[in-house]
């Protein structure tokens, strides 16, 4: 039941997937300067959502100051990728494996890989502020436990926490890595 949703896709065939469920719907490939929605769009939305498309992006920096031209004062937005500095992708780089497949994290089609910090840097220059993160683990994860619990100096890949079947890789730090080792999960 929501209204003045609008959509822009780069595929021709998703926009007609969508087609009456949007009250708009731009075909525009967004890395291109002159893909516009026009200038009544200006400061008029107020939540831009980018699931899984900043990755498709060859010039993230541009893409998202064009964003924040369409965004209305005190808006947001909301910008979901995959994360380059999970357990997964440090554990097939480190056994040379980086398969490239059709969707998922390791799609064949992604141009950029990010981490919360690289994500959050290209934000800032381009003028927003990360107001909050959410993490999307793949199973449940205590998280005060992990950060009550002792230093963590030793990470091993994949994390006991997960459960998962590969053989494992160990790798010692010579600090404590406890505020970042919920982003490796």
């Amino acid at each position: 039941h929501c209204q003045g949703l609008y959509g822009v896709e780069v595929d021709a065939s998703a926009v007609k997937k969508v087609e009456g469920l949007y009250d708009g719907t731009w075909l525009l490939d967004l890395n291109r300067p002159d893909a516009d929605l026009g200038p009544e769009y200006e400061g008029f939305f107020s939540h831009i959502l980018m699931p899984m498309s900043l990755e498709h992006t060859y010039d993230p920096w541009y893409v998202l100051k064009k964003m924040n031209r369409y965004l209305r004062p005190g808006g947001s937005v909301v910008v979901e990728v995959p994360n380059a500095q999970s357990w997964e992708g440090i554990y097939r780089l480190l056994t040379g494996d980086f398969p490239y497949v059709s969707g998922g994290t390791w799609d064949f089609s992604h141009i950029r890989w990010y981490t919360l910090k690289s994500l959050a840097d290209i934000g800032h220059v381009c003028g927003f502020r990360a107001a909050s993160y959410d993490l999307l683990f793949p199973a449940p994860v205590d998280l005060k436990a992990l950060r009550s619990g002792p230093p963590i100096t030793t990470l091993q890949l994949p994390p006991p926490e997960l459960g998962d079947s590969c053989p494992p890789i160990c790798v010692t730090f010579p600090v404590d890595i406890r505020e970042i080792y919920p982003l490796l999960l």
